[in-house]
């Protein structure tokens, strides 16, 4: 159960970096006075441009989803919830706890007055979790073959 909980702090860990990360770049482009907020504002506007925004917030979500369900899978490489022969339940368990996370952070910043990125909703926690589970899932399973 400690490993489980390691391993969900972890995630959420590396996701709170790259969340910083990206807040971190949202504040200089803002200084400078060209807003990330501005361009999707913009981008909202032009309904060519928008679907290929949020497929790149997507597509990055879920390479990092991977990338954090490798190195997970270095730090943790067995299986944490052992239910008889059921394999893959985190593929449930991580999404879920992630997008709640996340989607806790959304909010706390919504009542900031700070409009949310897909990276602060539960869809964009959900999918880089699902992600990450994906990875564990297919480590683990090359392991024990």
């Amino acid at each position: 159960m400690l490993q489980f909980i390691l391993e969900t702090l972890g995630e959420a860990v590396i996701y709170g970096i790259l969340y910083a990360i990206t807040w971190i770049i949202s504040r200089t482009l803002t200084a400078a006075g060209d807003t990330v907020q501005s361009v999707t504002n913009a981008a909202a506007k032009t309904s060519e441009v928008r679907p290929v925004i949020i497929f790149f917030l997507i597509f990055f979500l879920i390479i990092s989803g991977f990338m954090a369900g490798a190195t997970i899978s270095f730090i943790f490489p067995e299986r944490i919830i052992k239910i008889g022969s059921i394999t893959g339940i985190s593929l449930l368990i991580t999404p879920l706890i992630i997008g709640m996370i996340t989607s806790f952070v959304g909010r706390c910043g919504k009542e900031q007055g700070r409009s949310p990125s897909i990276m602060a909703t539960f869809l964009g926690g959900a999918l880089f979790g699902l992600a990450a589970a994906v990875t564990r899932l297919l480590f683990i399973i090359q392991k024990q073959a």
